[in-house]
């Protein structure tokens, strides 16, 4: 199956964004028809600042293994979870999505100020925010 790939749309047609979207758009025949699923996607910058951020915290924490486990601890850590109880009464959480369409853009301004505060706090302290946020944006 192939990756999703990103592309914009101009006028009436789309067009692709990245060299992916080129690529998988490269392999359709002239008039073959194709299924395509429409989803919005949180801005790419955004995103990619996420994932910075995730990388910088597994570089910093010798606990955590990879960008997926520092996702999912960044979210739980600033409250972006449910909460669940099971038949036994044990109290169990796991971290929301940040995808579009589960998280308004505004809500995940916020849920990364959060995370960038938590980093700074708890993972580098004496690094400011703005230090942090600079360091991510040369990342990417």
């Amino acid at each position: 199956m192939p990756t999703p790939a990103l592309f914009r749309k101009r006028m009436s047609a789309l067009y692709p964004a990245d060299e992916m979207a080129e690529e998988q758009l490269s392999r359709i025949k002239q008039d073959e028809e194709v299924r395509v699923e429409i989803k919005r996607v949180r801005n790419p910058k955004q995103l990619r600042l996420w994932w910075a951020l995730c990388g910088v915290l597994a570089d910093y924490a010798d606990w955590c293994s990879d960008r997926e486990t520092a996702s999912d601890w960044l979210k739980l850590s600033i409250g972006h979870a449910e909460y669940h109880e099971s038949p036994d009464g044990k109290t169990w959480c796991r971290p929301k999505s940040i995808a579009f369409g589960n998280c308004p853009q505004d809500q995940f301004d916020q849920i990364l100020n959060d995370a960038i505060n938590v980093i700074v706090s708890k993972i580098i302290p004496g690094t400011s925010n703005d230090a942090l946020r600079n360091e991510l944006e040369a990342m990417i």
